[in-house]
C-alpha cells in the first residue's frame, strides 16, 4: 500500500516509474474511504488493489536487485519498508491514542492501547482476527485502528517474501543453466502455488463454520492478492520488454492496455456489487478483483493506452503518492466524527476527505518524504545512526501510546464474548425439563380468553411496585428472558450476583429482533442492512427455554422494530398501518407460543437509548419512534388480558426528561454503549426493580 513508486528509479527495471500506477492507487484509497463511509458496498476490494500493485512492485525490485547485482541485500530491503512504512504510522498512532483520550469513552482507551501496540508489531490482523469484533463491539463502535489489518499483512508480506524469493533465486542458480529467465519461473510458479492454495483456502473457510471476520483478516486468506501481483512481476518484464522484435513489444503492450480497460471495468461493478458480509463473496469476488487487477497492473505498466494516460494524470498521481497518508487518517477522522459531531452522511463525507487530505499532505512532506529520502536524521554511517534513531522513535511511541490508557476502567463484560460463545449460550439445554402443566396449556388460542395474571389490575405495573419475587409461587420466580441482545445481556450477566429470589434463563438472541431473519433494516438513507444468520435460531431457543417451565417470559424487544424494513419485496415504514398489522402479528405469535406452554408475557415498553454507534444511524434516539413501538407492544398487551402485562423501565433507565440515564447510584455505568448491560448494571437492574416489578406482574 505504501511502497514508493519512486523506488522504481535505477532499480533496474527497464521501465522505470510508473505513474500510472500511483492514478490506480488513488483510484483504491478513493474505494476504500467511499466504502468506510458507507457509500460503496464493495469499496473494500480497494485493498486488494493495493496488495497487487505492492506485490508487482516489491516482486520487481527483488528481482532487478538480484539480476544486476547477483545478490539482493535484504537488510537494506527491511530497513527501507521500515523507514517508508513507520514514522507515518507511528504519527497516527499517537494522535488517535490521544485523541481517544480525550474523546471517547475511558474503558476503550485499554483496547486502543492494545491495538496501536499490535499495528506497530504488524500483527493487527490477527488482534483483530482472534478478536472476533462482535455484534457487541460493532455496537460499542469500532477500533480507529482497526484501519490497520491491512498493513500488518502487507508488512507480514515484505518479511517473507524476499527470504523465500532470494531461496528460490539461489536454488534456481544452482539447479538451472543460470539463464537470467530461469529464477523468475520459479519465483513466479512459487507465487501462484502460493496465491492459488489461498484464494482456495479463502473460499473453503467462507463455507465452512468459520467467523466471517477470520476470513477477512487472516493473512492466510487474504494473501493471494499479493502472490498475484508478485506472480505478475515474475514474467511481465521478460514477455513485454525483453522481445528484440519492435512489432511484438508493441503488440503484447497493446494487448496488454486492452485488457487493463476491460479488467477496470471488472473493478467498477465488483465495488457496486460486492459486500463484505455475504459468504458467497468470498468464493468469487476477492479472488476475481486479485485478478482483475493484476490484469490492471499489466496494461497500465505498458505506459500504453487511455487508462494510462488518465491514471497518470498529475491529479491522480498527486492523490496516488499520499493514498498511504490519506488511508491512514481517513478511518480514524471518521471513527473520531461519528463520536463528537452530528453530522449527516454527506457532512461527514466532507471533513473525513478533506482532513484525510489535507493530514496525509503534511505527512507527506515533513515526514515520509524527508525520512524516505535520508534528509531527515542521518548521519555519516546512515545504518546505524538510522537504526539507533528508529529504536528511540519506537520506544517514545510505545509510550506514548501506552500513557492515555493508565487507570482505564474495564471494557463492558459482554465484549468479551464472542457471537458463537453468545449463541451456545442462547441454545445451551436447559437446567430442568419438566413437563408442561396441562391445566395452564391452551391448545387453541382464544383472543381475550382469561389467563393467570389480574386481569383488572392496570396493564403496565405500576414503576414504583415492589413484591418479593418469591411471593408468587413460595420459591424463586423462573424468568424466562427473551428478545434481542439487550435481552441477551440482561439473560446472561446477573450470574450468581442476585441478591432477590429469581432464577433467569437468558434465551435471546443477539442482533435479532421479531422481523423474520430474511428482512433488512435500514438506517438513515443507507443501503438495507441484512440480519445475521443466527436470528433462524430464535424460536428453537425460545422452545429450549420453555421446557425449563419458566413462570413468566419477558420479552424485551425494540431496538430493531425502530427501524424502517424491507421484507418480501415490501418496505415496511415506522408509522405506517402496514408496519403496525405485521409487527404486532409477530408480537401475537411469540405470547401465543408461551402461552402454549402456559406462560404468561411481561413486555417492557422499550427505553430511551443512549449514543449509537454510526451504522446504526439515529433512529434510536427519535421520540416519535420509540413512542409508535410502544404503541404497537401496548395495542398486543391489551388484546391479551390475564395473560400479558407491561413494565416500564423508563424511571430508572432515563432522567425525568426522558434523556438517556448515564450512570447507576454508585457512579458506574448503565448501559455504556447505549443500550446494553453489562455485569456490574444487570445486577443492580435486577435487584433494585427488575425482579419485584416482574412479581408484581401477579399481584
Amino acid at each position: 500500500m505504501a511502497d514508493s513508486v519512486t523506488e522504481r528509479r535505477g532499480s533496474g527495471s527497464s521501465r522505470g516509474y510508473l505513474p500510472a500506477l500511483d492514478g490506480l492507487r488513488a483510484v483504491a484509497v478513493a474505494a476504500v474511504v467511499a466504502f468506510h463511509l458507507g457509500h460503496l458496498p464493495g469499496g473494500f476490494l480497494g485493498v486488494d488493489i493495493f496488495f497487487v500493485i505492492s506485490g508487482f512492485l516489491i516482486t520487481g525490485l527483488l528481482l532487478a536487485e538480484w539480476e544486476r547485482n547477483g545478490t539482493i541485500g535484504l537488510r537494506a530491503f527491511w530497513k527501507r519498508r521500515f523507514r517508508r512504512l513507520l514514522p507515518a504510522l507511528f504519527v497516527v498512532l499517537v494522535a488517535v491514542a490521544f485523541a481517544a483520550k480525550a474523546w471517547l469513552p475511558a474503558w476503550r482507551l485499554t483496547d486502543i492501547r492494545n491495538d496501536a501496540l499490535s499495528a506497530m508489531a504488524y500483527v493487527a490482523n490477527w488482534r483483530f482476527s482472534w478478536s472476533g469484533q462482535s455484534y457487541f463491539a460493532q455496537g460499542a463502535g469500532p477500533s480507529p485502528l482497526r484501519h490497520t489489518w491491512s498493513l500488518a499483512i502487507e508488512e507480514q508480506f515484505y518479511v517473507l517474501w524476499p527470504l523465500l524469493v532470494v531461496g528460490v533465486l539461489v536454488l534456481s542458480r544452482r539447479l538451472t543453466s543460470g539463464s537470467r529467465w530461469d529464477g523468475r519461473r520459479l519465483v513466479g510458479l512459487l507465487a501462484a502455488v502460493l496465491g492459488l492454495g489461498s484464494a482456495v483456502w479463502m473460499a473453503v473457510a467462507s463455507a465452512s463454520d468459520m467467523e466471517l471476520s477470520r476470513v477477512y483478516y487472516g493473512t492466510d486468506t487474504r494473501v493471494f492478492a499479493l502472490c498475484a501481483g508478485a506472480w505478475l512481476a515474475s514474467w511481465w518484464e521478460p514477455w513485454i520488454v525483453a522481445p528484440r522484435a519492435p512489432e511484438t513489444r508493441r503488440r503484447r503492450s497493446q494487448t496488454c492496455a486492452r485488457a487493463a480497460v476491460g479488467a477496470l471495468g471488472v473493478l467498477a461493478v465488483l465495488v457496486v456489487v460486492v459486500a463484505e458480509d455475504n459468504p458467497a463473496s468470498y468464493r468469487w469476488a476477492f479472488q476475481l478483483a486479485a485478478v482483475a487487477s493484476a490484469v490492471v497492473v499489466a496494461g497500465l505498466a505498458t505506459g500504453e493506452g487511455g487508462a494510462t494516460g488518465a491514471l497518470g494524470a498529475a491529479p491522480m498521481r498527486w492523490i496516488g503518492r499520499r493514498s498511504y497518508g490519506i488511508y491512514l487518517w481517513s478511518w480514524p477522522i471518521q471513527i473520531f466524527a461519528q463520536e463528537r459531531l452530528n453530522l449527516g452522511p454527506w457532512e461527514l463525507a466532507a471533513v473525513v476527505v478533506a482532513g484525510a487530505v489535507v493530514l496525509a499532505a503534511l505527512s507527506f512532506a515533513l515526514v515520509e518524504e524527508p525520512i524516505r529520502t535520508g534528509r531527515f536524521g542521518q548521519g555519516e554511517d546512515p545504518w546505524l545512526p538510522s537504526w539507533s534513531l528508529g529504536g528511540v522513535a519506537i520506544i517514545a511511541v510505545v509510550v506514548a501510546v501506552t500513557l492515555p490508557a493508565a487507570g482505564a476502567p474495564k471494557a463492558p463484560s459482554y465484549l468479551r464474548t464472542s457471537d458463537k460463545e453468545a449463541l451456545a449460550i442462547a441454545l445451551a439445554p436447559p437446567t430442568r425439563r419438566l413437563p408442561v402443566d396441562s391445566s395452564t396449556t391452551t391448545s387453541v388460542v382464544v383472543v381475550g380468553a382469561p389467563g393467570p395474571l389480574p386481569a383488572s389490575a392496570p396493564l403496565v405495573v405500576p414503576a414504583d411496585a415492589t413484591v418479593d419475587p418469591a411471593a408468587p409461587f413460595g420459591r424463586p420466580l423462573r424468568v424466562l428472558v427473551t428478545g434481542d441482545s439487550v435481552a441477551w445481556s440482561l439473560g446472561i450477566s446477573l450470574g450468581d450476583k442476585a441478591t432477590v429470589p429469581v432464577e433467569v434463563d437468558g434465551r435471546g438472541i443477539i442482533g435479532c429482533g421479531l422481523m423474520p431473519a430474511s428482512a433488512t433494516w435500514i438506517a438513515g438513507d443507507r443501503r438495507p442492512a441484512v440480519y445475521a444468520d443466527t436470528c433462524e435460531n430464535q424460536a428453537e431457543a425460545e422452545r429450549l427455554g420453555l421446557e425449563g417451565q419458566p413462570d413468566v417470559a419477558m420479552l424485551w424487544t425494540g431496538a430493531w422494530e425502530i427501524y424502517d424494513h424491507e421484507y418480501n419485496g415490501q418496505t415496511y415504514r415506522v408509522g405506517t398501518k402496514r408496519f403496525a398489522t405485521l409487527l404486532e402479528g409477530l408480537l401475537q405469535e411469540r405470547v401465543d407460543r408461551y402461552r402454549s406452554a402456559g406462560v404468561v408475557t411481561v413486555l417492557p415498553l422499550l427505553t430511551c437509548f443512549g449514543p449509537s454507534a454510526f451504522y446504526l444511524g439515529t433512529e434510536r434516539q427519535d421520540p416519535e419512534r420509540l413512542a409508535w413501538v410502544n404503541e404497537r407492544l401496548t395495542a398486543v398487551a391489551q388484546r391479551n388480558p390475564g395473560w400479558v402485562r407491561m413494565i416500564d423501565p423508563n424511571p430508572v433507565l432515563c432522567n425525568p426528561d426522558g434523556t438517556f440515564r448515564e450512570t447507576m447510584p454508585n457512579g458506574l455505568g448503565i448501559r455504556v454503549d447505549g443500550a446494553h448491560f453489562d455485569d456490574n448494571s444487570a445486577p443492580w437492574f435486577w435487584n433494585t426493580w427488575l425482579a419485584s416489578q416482574l412479581a408484581a406482574a401477579f399481584s
